[in-house]
């Protein structure tokens, strides 16, 4: 009897093509993991219990939005949201919440918009001000213990409405672009100026369409309580200005 040999055919696995919007997503993931380990922020433990969102958003033209929500016990949870488009927009936030009280414990925010008026008016935010940005933007907040003069052991909320909120806010931004205020124009007595000789001109006129110029990285210290928000720069030495466009006269502002 004369024995054939079987050849084994190996099973040829199919390659998991890899797209660009999944490289672009996990150098966010990577880069979003680093700003939270710069703020001290550590990475929890989390539990199997997670709830996905996969779709379309904001249409026309929409984004690919991608939403994780995974539970680090039963009273808190990571959210990562994620938006991208073939123009090369997107944004990527991270968030730690604790489902007790209304606003994040940590909330960190990588966007790439050349003009933040398409995205917010999407979103229904017509009048909001809108920004002319070449490069990325980030925008962070941290939750923060009461100061000193700050009433003690008073919760977040109280009757259903906010009571209490301390936090470190910082901006990394280029270091100069434009804003349109909109319906958040500024009386341009609001802010000290560089060149004193135009105070009686410029005394009853407004900051409608500015320039704003920095270092490219802000932090400011923002508390809320007595029904009143306090917001002051974390370093007194940081300048902002902000040119006026009409007439090109520049503003220093006071926190």
């Amino acid at each position: 009897m004369v024995r054939r040999n079987k050849k084994k055919h190996k099973k040829k696995t199919a390659k998991k093509l890899v797209t660009q919007q999944q490289i672009d997503r996990k150098k966010a993931i990577a880069q979003a993991k680093q700003q939270a380990k710069d703020l001290n922020i550590t990475e929890e433990a989390r539990t199997k219990a997670k709830f996905i969102v996969r779709g379309k958003a904001l249409a026309p033209n929409p984004y690919d939005l991608d939403v994780t929500v995974r539970h680090l016990t039963k009273i808190d949870a990571w959210v990562n949201t994620h938006l991208t488009r073939s123009d090369g927009n997107t944004l990527y936030c991270e968030s730690k919440i604790l489902f007790k009280q209304p606003l994040p414990t940590y909330f960190n925010c990588n966007a790439n918009f050349k003009d933040t008026k398409e995205f917010t008016d999407r979103l229904g935010l017509t009048e909001l001000p809108n920004a002319k940005i070449n490069g990325p933007l980030r925008i962070w907040a941290k939750q923060t213990s009461a100061p000193l003069d700050a009433p003690k052991n008073k919760s977040m909320l109280l009757n259903n409405k906010l009571a209490t909120a301390y936090y470190d806010v910082g901006f990394e931004l280029p270091e100069s672009f434009e804003i349109a205020l909109n319906k958040y124009a500024l009386p341009a007595g609001l802010f000290k100026k560089f060149n004193s000789e135009h105070a009686a001109q410029s005394k009853n006129k407004q900051l409608a369409d500015v320039k704003m110029i920095s270092d490219g990285r802000i932090e400011f210290n923002v508390n809320f309580y007595d029904k009143l928000l306090r917001v002051n720069l974390k370093d007194d030495s940081k300048k902002i200005s902000f040119v006026n466009k009409k007439n090109a006269i520049s503003y220093q502002s006071k926190f």
